[in-house]
């Protein structure tokens, strides 16, 4: 057995969170967050009470995540409001901008699983199939050298809403919903980095009226209408003096660059910055980066868009080290609770 013994700086966030816990549910949270972060190997609830609690108390954990009588939505709020504020204040210090990264990610599971709550059948990237999973649409925030998870939803299947009476929520919807309560936006520089999947005019739109910029690549069918004419990017690029493109370095890598700006359907007035890499003395195809703030440099768009890459790299920190797909519940409120 692992004996742990509580950090005192957990033990203080927990109190500063002011959660309305009862004494035995603020223990269980306590020992679930000790046994995430602190031991080896599967961390499935199973394995956390076998490794760390008292047998009699195994089921105990269980409860606290899939009936115990407490408030997630309290919870997520306090806890947002708790990281937003270091977020502002590193932003503050740094005279440097706040930013959010929105992105998703596929929690496979075996085939026999597919009866567990929530569960979808998706595409994944990683294995190159359709796979049963749980996909949770994350909201990552950054400034200067501080990156923190700050809330998800989970997507769940237009089949499974439907057969559970729930409202069908797009990717899209949800990134929204991730966004709109944030409190810090309109009055803090805030810019909004997602992949070329969450590029919907609506998105970047209603994201304006939250005060966020959003800086994302679009796909190549994207149409543009310099001088009125509409064309899709791709076909516009072909045009492209490649002679006259705009060479920008960022963190010691070369960029070629040209710049549209003007209308895209559904949006009145952005930047399309052309990216081109060189190699073995050949420009790659372009990368489309759109931004929606017109001040901007090239530089700029780049080096911001660059921030993005946190948001993969905690989504494998919490697989490997936290334990983030160890579960094996089939109560989804359980699940999204672990989580």
């Amino acid at each position: 057995m692992t004996i742990v013994k509580h950090s005192q700086e957990l033990i203080k966030y927990i109190s500063e969170l002011n959660l309305k816990f009862s004494k035995p549910q603020r223990n269980h949270l306590l020992n679930l967050i000790s046994g995430l972060i602190t031991l080896e190997g599967k961390k499935n609830i199973s394995n956390l009470n076998r490794n760390f609690f008292n047998t009699k108390n195994r089921s105990n954990l269980s409860r606290f995540l899939t009936s115990s009588p407490w408030d997630e939505s309290e919870f997520v709020k306090k806890r947002i409001k708790l990281s937003s504020d270091v977020l502002v204040e590193n932003s503050f210090s740094s005279n440097e901008p706040i930013f959010l990264s929105i992105d998703d990610t596929l929690i496979p599971k075996s085939k026999d699983s597919k009866s567990i709550g929530g569960m979808t059948k998706l595409f994944s990237h990683v294995s190159g199939k359709y796979e049963w999973a749980h996909c949770q649409v994350a909201l990552y925030g950054k400034s200067k050298d501080l990156s923190v998870p700050l809330n998800f939803e989970t997507y769940l299947s237009s089949d499974h809403c439907k057969k559970n009476n729930i409202e069908f929520k797009s990717k899209n919807t949800l990134a929204y919903e991730l966004i709109k309560d944030l409190e810090f936006t309109k009055e803090h520089q805030t810019y909004l980095l997602m992949d070329s999947w969450y590029s919907s005019a609506d998105l970047l739109t209603n994201a304006l009226k939250e005060g966020i910029h959003s800086i994302v690549p679009l796909k190549s069918n994207r149409k543009i209408f310099p001088e009125g004419i509409e064309i899709q990017i791709k076909k516009y690029e072909e045009l492209i003096d490649k002679s006259r493109l705009n060479l920008v370095t960022v963190k010691g890598k070369d960029y070629y660059t040209y710049r549209y700006e003007g209308n895209l359907n559904g949006i009145d007035n952005a930047s399309v910055l052309f990216s081109y890499e060189l190699k073995d003395g050949k420009l790659k195809s372009p990368m489309y980066i759109l931004s929606t703030d017109i001040s901007l440099s090239n530089g700029q768009i780049i080096s911001y868009y660059l921030n993005r890459w946190d948001i993969e790299v905690s989504f494998r920190y919490q697989k490997d080290s936290l334990g983030l797909d160890h579960y094996e519940m089939r109560n989804l409120k359980g699940i999204n609770r672990y989580w």
